[in-house]
């Protein structure tokens, strides 16, 4: 059993050890790729086929944005207004099934939402459609 005496200067070593600066994590900066004309920032390197996956994520992103009568910043915003969700999950559908892009990475461009949030939308978006093509038969 430790000593009072030894406890104190093992707590003070653990201290010491928690709190050395060159030790914290730093997150390594995010990746900037310019995708006209909008900024997208990603954690993943920028080939040439990420690139184009992108710029053509943002051609979805803008045609969605004004057929829901709203812009883009609107659909990355973090409101949860009903409109704006419904335009954010009809982009994250297209963007999957039309370019394949990755869960995280369609929640990169929709302004940095959790990649479950993105799947969800997917999901929604999708009963919706079953939903109108029943209607409309």
């Amino acid at each position: 059993m430790m000593t009072l005496q030894e406890l104190h200067e093992h707590y003070k070593a653990v201290r010491a050890r928690l709190n050395d600066p060159s030790k914290v994590y730093r997150k390594p900066e995010p990746i900037v790729i310019r995708a006209e004309p909008d900024i997208i920032v990603t954690d993943t390197p920028g080939t040439p086929a990420d690139l184009f996956f992108i710029n053509h994520a943002n051609a979805i992103l803008h045609r969605v944005a004004k057929k829901h009568d709203v812009t883009v910043a609107d659909i990355r915003s973090p409101s949860r207004k009903p409109f704006l969700v419904r335009a954010r999950q009809e982009a994250a559908y297209e963007i999957r099934t039309q370019r394949k892009l990755s869960l995280p990475q369609i929640a990169v461009l929709l302004g940095g939402r959790d990649h479950t949030t993105v799947l969800y939308g997917i999901k929604r978006h999708a009963e919706l459609l079953a939903k109108q093509a029943q209607e409309t038969e």
